[in-house]
């Protein structure tokens, strides 16, 4: 309930801003001293054992990054945000269970939406580290753990987890950690080779369950292609080898073609040669 107290105090808090009143700021200068305090109630409840109370501490670092980024200095960043951002996105076993049907039995993930705030939350600590004064400007630059903890990932987040997990990995691409994406590159084609052969064979169907696929693949394909644009990539000989074979297979080439169009501008790209 605090936790979601603070983020209902902080909306308001902008909306006072947004109209020039003081009462904003006055709302801001009490609460970021109980985020940055040390054993204080937010950096503490962002680790609690119940999914519920860390998913409202997620929504909160979410929505602060975009209005107050700066209510988090670089240590409680450092410290406390980014590894329960880390946390919140890795995939955790006891959270799943299966609820019996009599008929059939289904699988119930109590992570997912935690997962997806996560990933939510990632993106804006990004997009926020641009910005004079936020806490996340410094501790950008050692994006390693978070990286590694997306890669884990890709072979057991399905759909819009997947899709999330392959934007991220973009915009790190593009930000000032890209090279920590070059520390994990090699080991990305054994860790997503099978998920993408399976992606395909559902792809082949002319159902909902293919359009999916198609979504992920699509993601799957810009993702990759992201990463070979980084300056330094080339070094990284198992990926581009397994980059090149992703340009073999006609739907993923054909996705490759249309991302570069989309993004470029180019009619074509370089040695992108469909082989039937």
């Amino acid at each position: 309930m605090m936790l979601a107290a603070i983020r209902y105090a902080l909306n308001y808090a902008a909306k006072w801003d947004r109209r020039g009143c003081r009462k904003g700021k006055r709302i801001l200068e009490v609460i970021r001293p109980l985020a940055n305090e040390d054993k204080g109630p937010v950096l503490t409840l962002l680790q609690d054992s119940e999914v519920p109370v860390r998913l409202q501490g997620i929504l909160l670092i979410h929505e602060t990054q975009s209005t107050y980024p700066s209510l988090f200095d670089e240590k409680a960043m450092k410290d406390a945000v980014l590894p329960a951002v880390y946390k919140a996105i890795t995939p955790d076993p006891s959270l799943v269970r299966t609820v019996n049907f009599g008929h059939f039995v289904h699988r119930v993930d109590d992570g997912v939406p935690l997962r997806r705030a996560a990933f939510k939350a990632l993106s804006a600590i990004i997009a926020a580290a641009s910005i004079p004064g936020s806490g996340a400007s410094c501790t950008l630059t050692s994006l390693s753990l978070g990286v590694e903890k997306l890669a884990s990932g890709l072979t057991e987040y399905e759909g819009d987890e997947a899709i999330l997990a392959w934007k991220i990995i973009r915009e790190i691409a593009v930000s000032r950690s890209s090279s920590s994406l070059l520390e994990v590159a090699d080991s990305v084609p054994t860790r997503i080779l099978a998920k993408i052969k399976g992606l395909l064979r559902k792809a082949k169907g002319g159902d909902n369950d293919a359009e999916s696929a198609k979504e992920v693949l699509r993601e799957t394909v810009h993702g990759l292609f992201a990463i070979t644009l980084i300056p330094g990539a080339e070094r990284c000989t198992q990926f581009i080898q397994f980059f090149e074979r992703v340009k073999q297979t006609t739907l993923l080439n054909s996705m490759l073609r249309d991302i570069i169009r989309a993004d470029e501008g180019r009619c074509d790209g370089p040695n992108l040669v469909v082989h039937r």
